[in-house]
């Protein structure tokens, strides 16, 4: 029983392993891309600023940011473990 105890304490007490989130604003005009990332595993992560361009962007925040772009922001504006388009042209890309 102790031993089930201390394994229920052990996971309980675990941290996320990637509780990152990373709010991105983009201006269309020039495609420069401002990201800040939210969390506390962001501490040690060196991606904020800006990016000229998607492409600069680390691969796994690029290809999710893109599958967002493709969401219509008035319509379906959450896709499960990729993000939400909150605006036109601001998005939030889980980590």
């Amino acid at each position: 029983m102790w031993g089930f105890v201390a394994l229920k304490m052990l996971v309980m007490s675990k941290p996320a392993l990637n509780d990152a989130e990373y709010y991105i604003y983009v201006d269309f005009d020039t495609g420069r891309i401002n990201l800040r990332c939210i969390g506390m595993s962001c501490v040690d992560m060196v991606v904020d600023g800006y990016y000229a361009s998607v492409d600069e962007l680390p691969k796994d925040i690029g290809d999710k940011l893109l599958m967002l772009m493709v969401v219509e922001s008035r319509t379906v504006n959450y896709i499960e473990g990729v993000g939400r388009r909150y605006d036109d042209n601001k998005f939030i890309v889980e980590g």
